[in-house]
């Protein structure tokens, strides 16, 4: 099944767990308990994070290695969905 950011959006409403790779590092996209609807982008073994009140501000507005999250999606590869 191919990923795009309406079914990721979809999965991270419904409080899915989401990790990928994006050139070669590994990124995970959590809930945040205290804040409902919030979730976190944070980039594996570092503490660099981004914190955002609901998935569709995510999608909007993070970033990895200074690029736009929703314009690079179609680059990140092996998603996983817990």
């Amino acid at each position: 099944m191919k990923m795009d950011l309406e079914k990721l959006k979809e999965y991270l409403e419904i409080g899915h767990d989401i990790e990928f790779e994006f050139h070669g590092e590994k990124y995970s996209i959590t809930p945040i308990p205290s804040i409902p609807n919030g979730v976190s982008l944070s980039k594996f073994y570092s503490n660099e994070y981004q914190e955002y009140e609901n998935p569709k501000d995510l999608i909007e507005k993070a970033t990895i290695a200074n690029q736009k999250f929703k314009e690079i999606f179609n680059q990140i590869t092996s998603i996983y969905i817990f």
